[in-house]
């Protein structure tokens, strides 16, 4: 079929590909002006500003998809000159081959008041061998400095008629003029989805010419995508993926129909398909094979125990046993060689797990994942965006729990936040219902109770006592394990940290998914003359206001849910009084599901104070940003006031 669908392309030696009828302005002709402009108009602070970013994707006659880019830069200060370095990638395993050609590129300078144009020189192309599969173009600008506007073009050619790259509509910089067009015959079934944020502008018209398969004629359609002044990406506090974001078309070719060349081709993927791949390939092998950990399990199996006791017994036995390199993957190794070899990657170690505890009688699935910084899964099915897995477990009564054996700090249902994935797959499932939402396994809840007293001579001596479950329990553990050491922590995390002297520290629980940090410490309180100045919670708990922006551009996504409560006793010494308390603060917003409360009152020469911080879910909208503001600016303000005691 594909040597008979280059055939047929091979016939439109009559097909017509009209030159772009939009916005094209002539590669290698720079104005003074745009190499005099000193700063962006819409944006004074960038770096550097898209002058125009333009793509045109369409269908040639020898049976290749064509994606032409052009583009041209304007560099503003220094910082953004690493924007004339420029890679592209490929695939090389295909027939024919990929290609990246037809590459100019131009750098333009202000020289004496005059524009000085400097060419690329072909000796600055290099292409490089990334992995079997894929290679790679890179090619550099010359002569680029502050004040520059660099200029290039070049085509990407690939023989996979489905493979219409993402068309990026939204950069780092601002974007003075964006046109990207696909071209489509219509013998080609497509769809275009929009990316980001942004509301973009988009047309869908019949184009003026027309593709010819011999005697017959196709009409093209195009979807045009023009766009002015769009504003930079840019990275706000609480963002898991910035490309999330990011504006731009999606486009899905998803077959060909030729009926009276009788062709039918579909290119569209299912979640069936992908499993299917997946399953042919040496993961299907790989869930197959024995267990080489037989006899630590059947250990661990003969003990007395619960369900949940025993798979956490096999969880830390593999993540134990194989030390983690760092990586992902996807496809992993044979349990045996991982074994043996001692280190493997995500694939690797979770496959083994699996392995594992199938062999210990319980049923399990792999869930499909990418993680938070790689940018959520699409709901298209397809392989090229899962990053790896985890484990899935089941235990009678029908409860599921969710494993990580590759991080030695993960726990039943306690994860990498980085794995707290809203859009996870099922291996092996089909339908729409083999969706998971990772993001709140667990109820994650702290409770801080302080006691302290204050000497006349403005020193306090007390004990915090800091109960850490789930999520919080996992910061903790990953926090002592980058120590590397008791002291090195308690240096760092608790005296730094906290503004103490530790007299003594003592943990119970470390490296499970309940921790408690108790310390005796000794703090001295800030005075003035006959006054003390006191933090309220004396623990910090809240330094400043993460949301600090006046508007916000992204919606907020928080690592996990959260449960927080603080209890505060202060003794004051005879002869002293409160003058002056933090007002009582009760804070609700995004309706209920973010909370902070603050209660103090002082009775005889005792203080009491208690603070609780709920955030009940982890994603919040654009829209309720101002609400979010408001309430941790109050929890802001609240954790900085001052306590102040008068010397009667």
């Amino acid at each position: 079929m594909k040597k008979f669908l280059f055939l047929v392309f091979g016939l439109t030696a009559m097909a017509v590909q009209a030159a772009a009828q939009y916005y094209n302005p002539k590669f290698g002709k720079v104005s003074a002006e745009e190499v005099s402009m000193a700063t962006c108009a819409m944006d004074p602070e960038a770096d550097a500003m898209y002058l125009y970013d333009i793509g045109d994707v369409y269908y040639s006659n020898n049976g290749m998809m064509i994606y032409d880019v052009q583009v041209r830069i304007k560099i503003f200060k220094k910082e953004a000159v690493g924007l004339a370095d420029v890679e592209y990638p490929y695939y090389t395993n295909t027939s024919p081959s990929e290609e990246v050609s037809r590459i100019d590129a131009c750098t333009y300078n202000m020289v004496d008041g005059k524009v000085v144009k400097t060419q690329m020189s072909k000796k600055n192309i290099f292409k490089e061998k990334v992995s079997d599969r894929l290679s790679r173009v890179k090619f550099s600008l010359p002569d680029v400095r502050e004040g520059s506007v660099i200029e290039y073009k070049f085509s990407f050619a690939s023989p996979r008629l489905s493979r219409v790259p993402d068309l990026v509509i939204q950069h780092d910089y601002p974007v003075l003029h964006s046109k990207m067009r696909v071209s489509f015959p219509e013998f080609i079934g497509y769809h275009v989805d929009t990316k980001g944020h942004l509301h973009l502008n988009i047309e869908q018209e019949d184009g003026n010419t027309a593709f010819m398969i011999g005697n017959f004629r196709y009409n093209i359609k195009e979807v045009i995508a023009e766009n002015d002044n769009i504003p930079a990406l840019k990275q706000e506090p609480m963002v898991w993926c910035l490309d999330d974001y990011r504006a731009g078309l999606d486009v899905e070719v998803s077959g060909m129909e030729l009926p009276l060349l009788d062709i039918h081709e579909y290119y569209s993927q299912t979640w069936a398909d992908v499993n299917k791949a997946l399953a042919e390939s040496d993961l299907g092998d790989c869930q197959k094979a024995k267990n080489p950990l037989k006899e630590e399990v059947k250990e661990i199996m003969g003990k007395d125990g619960t369900d949940e006791e025993k798979i956490r017994s096999i969880l830390k036995l593999v993540s134990g046993k194989i030390k983690h390199d760092g990586k992902l993957g996807l496809v992993p190794n044979t349990p045996a060689n991982v074994v043996k070899k001692g280190t493997g990657n995500m694939a690797d170690i979770n496959n083994l797990l699996s392995v594992a505890l199938r062999d210990a009688g319980y049923e399990n699935n792999l869930i499909l994942l990418n993680p938070r910084p790689l940018g959520r899964l699409s709901y298209f099915p397809t392989i090229q965006q899962i990053g790896s897995f985890i484990v899935r477990v089941k235990v009678p009564g029908g409860k599921y729990h969710y494993l990580d054996a590759s991080d030695e700090d993960s726990e039943l249902d306690v994860l990498n936040p980085a794995l707290l994935v809203s859009n996870a797959r099922i291996y092996g499932r089909d339908d729409e219902n083999g969706w998971v939402d990772l993001s709140s396994l667990t109820p994650n809840m702290q409770q801080i109770i302080v006691l302290a007293t204050l000497d006349a001579d403005g020193t306090m001596k007390g004990n915090y006592r800091n109960v850490m479950t789930n999520q919080h329990a996992y910061d903790f553990n990953s926090d002592f394990r980058k120590a590397g050491s008791e002291d090195k922590y308690i240096e760092d995390d608790i005296e730094k940290e906290n503004g103490i002297a530790a007299d003594s520290v003592s943990f119970e629980g470390r490296g499970t998914a309940n921790v408690t940090e108790s310390v005796t410490f000794t703090k001295e309180a800030e005075a003035s003359g006959d006054f003390f100045y006191i933090n309220p919670t004396i623990i910090p708990f809240m330094s400043s206001n993460p949301f600090d922006q006046q508007e916000r551009h992204l919606p907020i996504e928080f690592e996990t849910t959260e449960n927080v409560t603080m209890q505060v006793t202060l003794m004051i010494p005879e002869g002293y009084a409160v003058e002056e308390l933090p007002k009582n603060v009760k804070a609700t917003a995004c309706n209920g599901d973010a909370m902070f409360r603050y209660m103090v009152q002082a009775t005889g020469n005792s203080i009491s104070a208690r603070l609780s911080l709920n955030i009940n879910r982890v994603l919040f909208s654009t829209e309720e940003y101002g609400e979010l503001r408001q309430l941790f600016a109050m929890a802001a303000q609240t954790c900085n006031s001052k306590i102040i005691v008068k010397k009667l």
